[in-house]
């Protein structure tokens, strides 16, 4: 019954084999559709997700190429002319440092020209500037003020910080439409293109009480979808199998209600994990089933708190914490390794930590 029931929970996870890549490959595809908005979007995503540029992955199948998140997205940057945000990707160390391999060879002769575009505007440095209107040249910094960029764009009247969140806000949105279970939730894109809008009027009219605003109702949309994209994959998943009561039941056997309850939390958090509802894992009462079901459910939280805290920018200890905790109680009580399968590089490394 165990068995089964992890066999069951190990389905769910492989519809997200991978699924840290799944943003990348989106991506790339936009990219070569010339739809830079979604592009960024996905990419920005991905770069969220796991920011370590690799020679090579899988990226699903048997499928082995590049993981170089800050290429494509300088790429699309630069196709925007936004040429100093895209030089700051492109000068990556991380990524500069594969450049000489024989396998990104045909990434390297494009980024030498992405390199002598920009520097033709007379963009040599990594540094933060406005966008400009697309299709005209970016200009040197000067004391003359930059054009209202018409979309996309990064206006500077707003801080860092608050432009981080609203990429964050547009990308977590945006990876929505492509969830499993998204055709079965009523009006998702019109929901999701709704509140993208929002916040890319506040974002680009410099407004941020706007901004501010927009970002918690994205957010909370976000959240809900993620709770309703679940909800659709529980419906059409096959229920647990519940073994019947032995025949000689005593006063202290489990009840048949009992015998649901292992199944039901861990399916519970299989969906959730796997619907992107990474804060509905962390609100699972673990503690509701023992030994390796335990350990299960927690190493899904785990997991799910060490992506918060990664798409978050890295900006909050206490999902850190969490992540670490439910690690060391997972390692304990389920005592296998997380498989590369089903969890992201990044997870298994923070894993693999002590």
């Amino acid at each position: 019954m165990r068995m089964r029931l992890l066999t069951l929970c190990a389905a769910f996870l492989a519809f997200a084999a991978h699924a840290d890549y799944r943003n990348y490959t989106d991506g790339i595809q936009a990219l070569e559709r010339s739809d830079l908005a979604r592009a960024e979007a996905l990419l920005r995503g991905a770069l969220a997700q796991n920011s370590e540029p690799k020679e090579r992955v899988r990226l699903y199948g048997s499928n082995f190429q590049p993981y170089l998140p800050q290429y494509y997205l300088g790429l699309t940057l630069a196709r925007q002319k936004r040429c100093p945000e895209a030089m700051a990707l492109l000068n990556n160390a991380a990524y500069r440092a594969l450049l000489p391999s024989e396998r990104v060879r045909q990434v390297a002769t494009e980024d030498a020209s992405v390199r002598r575009q920009c520097a033709a505007t007379g963009t040599t440095v990594a540094t933060t500037a406005p966008t400009p209107t697309p299709g005209a040249a970016t200009a040197p910094a000067t004391s003359t003020p930059a054009p209202v960029p018409a979309s996309n764009s990064a206006p500077a009247a707003l801080s860092a910080s608050e432009l981080a969140a609203a990429e964050r806000a547009i990308a977590s949105l945006r990876s929505l439409i492509n969830r499993p279970g998204a055709s079965a939730v009523a009006a998702l894109s019109n929901r999701i293109n709704t509140a993208v809008a929002g916040i890319e009027r506040a974002r680009n009219g410099k407004d941020s009480p706007a901004l501010s605003r927009e970002l918690s109702a994205g957010n909370a949309l976000a959240a809900q979808l993620g709770r309703e994209l679940a909800q659709a994959i529980a419906q059409t998943a096959p229920p647990p199998v519940v073994p019947a009561p032995p025949p000689a039941a005593t006063a202290t056997a489990p009840t048949v209600a009992q015998a649901r309850t292992a199944p039901a939390l861990l399916r519970q958090s299989a969906i959730a994990f796997y619907g992107g509802d990474y804060r509905g894992v962390l609100t699972l009462n673990a503690g509701a089933v023992s030994g390796i079901d335990q350990g299960f459910v927690r190493l899904l939280q785990s997991a799910s708190a060490l992506y918060l805290f990664e798409i978050g920018g890295r900006k909050d200890p206490a999902m850190l914490k969490r992540a670490a905790s439910e690690r060391n109680e997972a390692r304990r009580l389920y005592q296998k390794a997380p498989s590369s399968t089903f969890f992201s590089p990044r997870f298994i490394a923070f894993w693999r930590e002590t």
